[in-house]
């Protein structure tokens, strides 16, 4: 029987693959067949690997041509090709190999419809291909490369079969070259460079700038403006309270780091629309491309020194901008709410020294008279008498008593021989200066009388004070007025060339005597005859008038001052003061009498004779403060020495009332330093404001408000938010302030139960007991104890005070205020406790309590928001009611700009923190002023 069997078939030798024909591939092979036949298969790849299955192409006999080429495939693709040899009855192995086809560029570009703005630019297809025609362009009349690829920005892409493409991102007059990339998914061919193409001139009227996308200018110094083309990612940073930014990438440069581009003017546009971005600050080299960040605003950056003394935060903010740049200045005035507030209003002589506390009353002639708790005009002119036995005595060889109707009170005292003297006992409440003591004499004198000198002794110390010539004459003189110098009413000067003024220094309150005594004789005297000696504070107006009426008075000079003015201590508003009304009850308003307001201490309301002022200030102010005018009155009658003038000016009571409003104020600061941090740090900051450098067309605007207080009714995409509502409110506030004294307050020993004090908060250390007999000063832990936030003294039973001792105490406390909101129900969790140490009154931290309340008695709502990338809030001082999110509209206090979006923060009011900052920045203002 016949043996069957199958040889083998022998496998493919070799395969090569040629594409160097477009839209063809040939595949060549080497095998030794004698029968069947090759069978060859093609596979169009895929780049991903994820390759489809190879399709049958054609069979090629055992004794044909072996190469075969297939056609009609597309450019620039990769394919595998793959062969074997096959008989009836066996199969060889496969041998493949892959290429890519040849793709043929777009080319010969060509423009239409050439405009201003727009041109069409088209090509001619050279194979079929599968992808996509991307389109380049560069601008030829400027730029920092010669390479086309350095400086050319990718404009559009369209289809493979599209062969045109209109682009409305030119500008006019310019000209640009294009290139058309022809590209798959495995290669791509360029065209050639096209032929410039210049775009039409500029009509007046038109802008240069395309109607979509981001476009930068920026002028180099030779003339030149560059606009590179924008990569991805570009982003605007605006900033609230700070210059904006914003980051433009471009193709990769080292040349943006000339040093003739820095700080090189900037323009920057996104969609045809300017932005507020003026120069470039920062340039940033990465490995792909330059990042130019430029910043906007930049006449802000300006060094501003201004001083300013009280004015509305926001007036500040306008003129220093409208003054320091050329920026349109649009400055919102704040909403204002008035109120008034009992400022001042002493009952006590302890409430009218702490409302004088800062004037000086022992120089000048007004005291708080503790029995009427009340402020008096003082003697400033004390008149020594002869008449009726007023001196306190006389003596010498030569004294003489006289009458006389020409004198006053009808008598005189004659002086002549050495050591006549006559001396009078007086007392002075307040001090007078040396340079402002002065004395006067009425009397005459026979020829060759003896010198005269005045001595003044302090009784109290025992001590001789000092002395002056008074007299030295050898004429005979008639009986009026004499001084060192001359009055308003014509008296004559001193008589004497040896009279001389006071040096002997300031002539304090006190107990005194005054001696006045004949000095050397020579021969035969003369007499000099004494009327009148008057010791006066020549800082005051008097009548020294001559003529004695029939019953022996003179008219004057009077013992008060013809006015004298004081001011009081200044009350420091937490608001605004624009005006303000002062109520007194006085014993007199006549004469020179006034009392007038003022909130600057510059310019006052004022009336005159009268008991009431009131009005608006012209300006705002922090603070508002009382100057008294006290004059004298009376008229004692026919026969009085003196008879007018003898009574003083005395206020019974005082209540002065501040008109407030809550404009915000700059007080007494000196703002210095970079204008955008100065509007920052030293006003916005302080009185819960915004600002915001904008652009509005070729015009940088800067826009200030409060926060909330401008709305917009936009809305924006939200990708994420959190909203949180605070609901604790503040519906009691107290407020420990500054620190006062407290000095000789009388209190009695107690055993056994706690003494208490006027004041609480008392600081420990700061007391000091005394015994009020003895002076002795006792020890706290071994006499008594002191609990300083109830301000008691416990009284130690084996300590050295006695039971019922009557005791003196000096200490020091914080003063306080407290204020409650109409809800308070005692819950102690809405109460808050706060320090503003420049709150020094009461009614200060009362007031501050109170603006506490105010705000804080509603709850804050905040949120944060998240706003996609490319999604503009158009200005940030406009609070935001934006639909997705929960809760009435916001203010902006916060904003970030990531490469994400902005990250915004907003709320209904400030933190507590903030508030009690705010308070305390007005109060150190107006607590640094007088």
């Amino acid at each position: 029987m016949p043996t069957t069997f199958t040889t083998d078939v022998p496998d493919i030798d070799s395969l090569s693959l040629d594409a160097s024909v477009a839209e063809e591939i040939t595949a060549a092979w080497n095998a030794d067949l004698n029968n069947g036949e090759y069978r060859l298969e093609l596979r169009d790849d895929d780049p991903s690997g994820d390759h489809p299955p190879y399709e049958l192409e054609t069979t090629v006999p055992f004794d044909g041509t072996l190469e075969h080429v297939t056609q009609n495939i597309l450019g620039g693709e990769q394919y595998s090709v793959r062969v074997r040899a096959q008989t009836q009855f066996v199969t060889g192995e496969w041998m493949a190999a892959e290429e890519l086809t040849k793709l043929l560029a777009s080319d010969a570009i060509e423009f239409t419809d050439v405009g201003q703005v727009s041109l069409t630019a088209g090509w001619t297809i050279n194979n079929d291909f599968r992808g996509s025609h991307q389109v380049y362009r560069r601008r030829t009349d400027y730029g920092v490369s010669t390479n086309f690829s350095d400086d050319a920005e990718l404009i559009g892409t369209v289809a493979s079969d599209d062969s045109d493409f209109v682009d409305d991102t030119v500008g006019p007059d310019r000209e640009y070259e294009y290139r058309v990339r022809t590209l798959t998914q495995w290669q791509y061919a360029d065209s050639s460079v096209s032929d410039p193409v210049v775009t039409e001139a500029l009509e007046i009227g038109r802008s240069p700038v395309p109607a979509r996308g981001w476009y930068v200018e920026v002028d180099h110094p030779s003339g030149t403006t560059f606009t590179p083309q924008v990569l991805d990612d570009a982003q605007l940073e605006p900033r609230l309270k700070a210059l904006p930014r914003a980051q433009i990438p471009v193709p990769r440069s080292e040349t943006w780091l000339s040093e003739a581009l820095e700080d090189a003017p900037m323009r920057v546009w996104k969609d045809g629309e300017r932005q507020p971005i003026d120069e470039i600050e920062d340039v940033d080299i990465q490995a792909d491309r330059t990042v130019l960040v430029g910043t906007g605003g930049t006449e802000l950056e300006q060094t501003v020194d201004r001083d300013v003394v009280a004015e509305p935060a926001h007036e500040v903010a306008a003129d220093l901008v409208g003054d320091e740049t050329g920026y349109v200045v649009n400055v919102d005035a704040p909403p204002v709410e008035e109120s008034e507030a009992v400022a001042q209003d002493p009952a006590t002589a302890s409430e009218w020294t702490d409302v004088t506390e800062h004037s000086d009353l022992s120089e000048i002639p007004v005291g708080i008279d503790n029995s009427a708790d009340a402020p008096v005009t003082q003697r400033s002119n004390i008149l020594l008498r002869t008449g009726g036995q007023q001196w306190a005595g006389i003596g010498g060889t030569g004294t003489s008593v006289f009458d006389d109707s020409a004198f006053a009170s009808g008598t005189g005292i004659g002086l002549q021989d050495q050591g006549d003297y006559v001396r009078w006992t007086f007392s002075l409440e307040s001090t007078i200066a040396e340079e402002n003591l002065r004395f006067a004499l009425r009397a005459e004198s026979d020829s060759d009388v003896p010198p005269l000198t005045a001595t003044i002794t302090d009784t109290d110390a025992d001590q001789t004070v000092g002395s002056v010539s008074l007299w030295s004459n050898s004429s005979s003189l008639s009986l009026q007025w004499y001084s060192h110098e001359s009055f308003e009413d014509g008296a004559t000067i001193f008589a004497s060339s040896s009279a001389s003024e006071w040096d002997a220094g300031d002539l304090p309150a006190g107990n005194y005597e005054l001696r006045l005594e004949a000095g050397t004789t020579y021969g035969d005297q003369g007499e000099l005859r004494v009327d009148l000696l008057s010791v006066h504070d020549d800082r005051y107006q008097y009548d020294f008038g001559d003529s004695v009426d029939a019953s022996g008075g003179i008219d004057g000079p009077a013992p008060y001052p013809h006015l004298v003015e004081t001011r009081l201590d200044q009350y420091q508003a937490v608001l605004s003061v624009y005006g303000g009304e002062l109520a007194i009850d006085a014993n007199d308003t006549g004469g020179e009498q006034f009392i007038e307001i003022s909130n600057d201490g510059i310019d006052w309301l004022r009336a005159d004779n009268s008991s009431t002022v009131s009005g608006e200030f012209a300006d705002l102010g922090g603070s508002i403060m009382v100057r008294l005018g006290f004059s004298r009155h009376g008229d004692d009658g026919e026969g009085a020495v003196p008879r007018y003038g003898t009574e003083p000016t005395q206020i019974n009571s005082l209540t002065l009332t501040a008109w407030l409003n809550d404009t915000p104020l700059v007080i007494g600061r000196n703002l210095k330093g970079d204008l955008s941090e100065v509007l920052t740090t030293q006003i916005a900051d302080n009185v819960d404001a915004l600002w915001e450098a904008r652009q509005d067309g070729d015009q940088t605007t800067f826009e200030w408000a409060q926060a909330g207080t401008r709305s917009s009714d936009r809305d924006a995409d939200v990708v994420d938010y959190s909203v949180t509502k605070h609901n604790r409110r503040y519906l009691k506030a107290t407020v420990e302030g500054g620190r006062s004294t407290v000095s000789d307050e009388a209190v009695t020993a107690s055993y056994g139960s706690p003494v208490a004090l006027e004041e609480g908060r008392v600081i420990a250390g700061s007391e000091r007991v005394r015994s009020a007999e003895t002076g002795e000063r006792y020890r706290t832990g071994l006499d008594y104890e002191l609990r300083p936030g109830a301000g008691e003294l416990d009284i130690r039973e084996a300590g050295a005070i006695a039971d019922g001792e009557a005791l003196l105490v000096d200490y020091e406390h914080n003063v306080i205020g407290e204020w409650e909101h109409s809800d308070y129900d005692g819950d102690t969790r809405t109460h808050l406790e706060e320090t503003i140490p420049n709150a020094t009154t009461p009614r200060a931290c009362t007031r501050a309590a109170k603006v506490l309340v105010d705000e804080l008695s509603v709850p804050r709502w905040e949120a944060d928001v998240s706003i996609p990338p490319g999604d503009a809030i158009d200005g940030l001082l406009e609070a935001l009611d934006l639909e997705a999110v929960p809760g009435d509209a916001l203010a902006v206090y916060e904003n970030d700009v990531t490469p994400e979006g902005q990250q915004l923060r907003l709320g209904n009011r400030q933190q507590v923190s903030e508030t009690v900052r705010r308070i305390q920045s007005q109060l150190a203002a107006t607590s640094d002023r007088v």
